[in-house]
């Protein structure tokens, strides 16, 4: 089987319409999340666009059954009360319309995390201290339960590298370029740290880990040509001008152009 996975849209359904016309090489399709905020002046009717899509997408039990919505930093702090969600981009206007329009039996049907043949999928990534949370899978519906009563649970936590307190960010807030590394036997796919190119971090004895081009902190491969004998892990985040293909059986990534 196959899944179009769909990074951050941050209210751009021009582009996610766009990105859509690659459904139909899949047989399932995956939302990384941050649905929410532009760092542009606040439009009411985009915005209620976006929650009306949302809405009528995970409320259709038939699309339900062929997608997975999960969290990212810029939906929990509309979808839960705790302040220690807030971050960049949030607005009390835009929360007060988003709770008047997407119910809590919308937000209890998104996830933290999906498998998907050998990868893991979230909004940012899972780094070896924060591995408990995939086991048992279970515990997802009772974070985000935590998280719809007022709690703040450490798997959402920030990092250093974003500005928070913890050591390293949980999988709605992982950074890319200074937190992720590359887990042996769990590759991921992940969007959240936006550049303009699709960037993979290899297994360590991957030829292609040597030579890549790393980025200025040393930690994450930018690359993405040349052949690679591993299975890599991605992000994806450009903006919507990428999207993948992943192929559950062979642990085939494909990486598709998003027209303009």
């Amino acid at each position: 089987m196959k899944h179009l996975i769909i990074p951050d849209v941050h209210e751009r359904l021009d582009r996610l319409e766009q990105a859509m016309r690659h459904i139909k090489k899949a047989d399932r399709y995956i939302f990384l999340g941050d649905w929410f905020d532009t760092f542009k002046k606040f439009d009411e009717q985009r915005l209620k666009s976006v929650c009306h899509f949302i809405v009528s997408m995970i409320g259709d039990a038939k699309t339900l059954d062929i997608s997975t919505w999960l969290l990212g930093n810029h939906d929990c702090h509309y979808f839960f009360n705790n302040l220690g969600f807030q971050c960049s981009g949030f607005d009390w206007n835009k929360k007060a319309l988003i709770k008047n329009l997407i119910p809590r039996q919308i937000i209890e049907r998104f996830q933290i995390y999906q498998k998907v043949g050998g990868y893991v999928l979230s909004h940012a990534g899972f780094h070896t201290d924060n591995l408990d949370i995939l086991n048992p899978p279970a515990l997802q519906a009772q974070l985000i339960e935590q998280c719809l009563r007022g709690n703040y649970p450490r798997a959402f936590e920030s990092g250093r590298a974003r500005g928070g307190y913890a050591k390293l960010g949980g999988p709605t807030w992982l950074d890319w370029n200074h937190e992720f590394r590359h887990i042996d036997g769990m590759p991921q796919i992940v969007g959240h740290t936006q550049t303009d190119i699709p960037r993979r971090a290899h297994e360590s004895g991957c030829p292609m880990k040597m030579v890549s081009a790393d980025s200025a902190w040393g930690h994450a491969p930018v690359e993405m040509s040349g052949s690679c004998s591993c299975n890599p892990s991605y992000c994806i985040d450009t903006s919507l001008r990428h999207v993948a293909i992943l192929d559950d059986i062979t642990n085939k990534v494909e990486i598709l152009d998003v027209e303009a």
